[in-house]
């Protein structure tokens, strides 16, 4: 279909008409896909397990036998064990902390109020920690010395 029209200008424009088909196509779902990174921290837990030490009677002056604790890590990695003391005392009377010593081989360290490092506390394996102790000459008689010790694992 064409149609002609005029305008006031002189101008003749031919507009050619042409019906217009739509045709319809079949349509199809395409998925859609997202792939995104997922993260996890795990976090090490670590713990550690201890006997008390009985010292027994003791003398002033006298060093006692090297009775021994035993430090286990309980969590599930390894972890780093350190060991730390407050001073001896029975409420009244007192004697320092580094009357205690303790070794797992070698010679005895003496025992301190800052954390020292006593070495790696493997997962779930035993570390045997020998506490020995030496009482002062001369220190006052008492049945009921404590002392406080600390072990300490990071992981």
């Amino acid at each position: 279909m064409k149609k002609i029209l005029a305008s006031s200008a002189g101008i003749i424009l031919l507009l050619a008409l042409a019906p217009v088909v739509i045709a319809q196509t079949p349509t199809t779902t395409v998925p859609l896909q997202k792939q995104i990174t997922a993260e996890v921290d795990v976090l090490g837990t670590c713990d550690v397990g201890a006997t008390d030490v009985d010292f027994g009677t003791m003398t002033p002056g006298s060093t006692s036998t090297q009775p021994t604790t035993v430090s286990q890590e309980n969590g599930n990695t390894d972890g780093s064990l350190s060991i730390k003391g407050a001073d001896w005392t029975d409420g009244t009377h007192s004697f320092g902390v580094g009357s205690t010593a303790w070794y797992t081989t070698g010679l005895p360290i003496a025992l301190s109020t800052s954390f020292a490092s006593v070495g790696t506390l493997a997962y779930a394996t035993p570390l045997s920690v020998n506490l020995q102790l030496t009482v002062p000459p001369h220190q006052a008689a008492s049945t009921g010395y404590t002392q406080t010790i600390t072990f300490e694992v990071t992981c």
